[in-house]
């Protein structure tokens, strides 16, 4: 199955709407929490391997 037949995608490779307010503060916010909880992760493995 070539990445272009996968579920789930559009296969015309359009991302979501650009004009949508909605889709873009959406995706800020979720690649904010995602920084966010990958920092607390690392500090958190920091602390268990005894970096810090």
């Amino acid at each position: 199955m070539s990445p272009q037949e996968r579920p789930g995608r559009d296969p015309h490779g359009r991302g979501p709407d650009a004009d949508d307010p909605v889709e873009i503060w959406g995706r800020r916010i979720g690649r904010g929490l995602g920084g966010i909880a990958l920092a607390g992760l690392a500090f958190l493995l920091g602390r268990q391997l005894q970096l810090w």
